[in-house]
């Protein structure tokens, strides 16, 4: 079967690989690779490439919020001699 890993998506992108999802762990991709297979669960991985996407967008807007408050945290910083 077909899916679309977002595990890594905003390093990588959206994967698009062939895997096997379990019977008894329907929340689980098995990927087989060169060496061992990869196990992609609950929402790192998308039966189609529109879930991915939305998927994707999230995982951006809540980075984005992240690195907002560390820009933020930052240009807080006080190198003032008076300061501790």
């Amino acid at each position: 079967m077909k899916i679309w890993i977002t595990k890594h998506a905003l390093t990588k992108g959206i994967l698009c690989r062939e895997a096997h999802i379990p019977s008894d762990t329907p929340s689980m991709a098995i990927v087989e690779g060169p060496c061992m297979p990869q196990y992609f669960h609950g929402k790192n991985w998308h039966y189609s490439r529109a879930q991915a996407v939305a998927q994707a967008k999230v995982m951006q807007e809540k980075k984005i919020k992240n690195l907002q408050k560390q820009l933020a945290k930052v240009k807080a910083l006080s190198f003032d001699e008076d300061t501790p």
